[in-house]
């Protein structure tokens, strides 16, 4: 029998899930993945009767590492950056200690936004009624990041 590591396909709950990021449905339909922490972040599957959202790219990785990530510890980081590609290969763990660190340092904390940014979120979203999935993309942070903002 080969390891994880050498399969390029894994049944989940009959869906195929691909080393290559790709998920098939039942009938051989690729899901597409769509925009709920950050960009192409998850997909719904059916699995005994209940749609569940799952991260795409925590699945991919936990389907065919010897370790699953486990996400109290750890942060899923992208090797190329791009959030779409969740390749087994694209795919490395970090501490959360040295997530946030690196986050701190490069300003991409959630305290990276001044209080001038701040108010104009708030004026977009109460007075433009921006979604809070456009202000996400708009100033590329997380959803977190933005209700954080708003609920100020």
């Amino acid at each position: 029998m080969q390891d994880n590591k050498e399969k390029d396909m894994v049944l989940y709950h009959g869906y195929r899930v691909y080393r290559d990021g790709r998920v098939l449905s039942q009938r051989g339909k690729e899901l597409k993945s769509y925009y709920f922490t950050y960009p192409n972040s998850h997909i719904s599957l059916t699995i005994e009767g209940k749609v569940v959202k799952k991260n795409k790219a925590l699945l991919v990785y936990n389907l065919f590492s010897d370790v699953p990530a486990d996400t109290a510890l750890n942060v899923l980081r992208f090797k190329d950056g791009d959030t779409a590609n969740a390749a087994y290969d694209n795919l490395y763990l970090v501490s959360r200690k040295d997530h946030y660190r690196e986050c701190k340092e490069q300003g991409r904390s959630s305290n990276r936004f001044d209080e001038k940014t701040k108010k104009k979120i708030r004026k977009e979203y109460y007075e433009k009624n921006m979604s809070l999935r456009a202000l996400c993309g708009k100033y590329r942070c997380s959803l977190l990041s933005i209700q954080k903002i708003i609920n100020q």
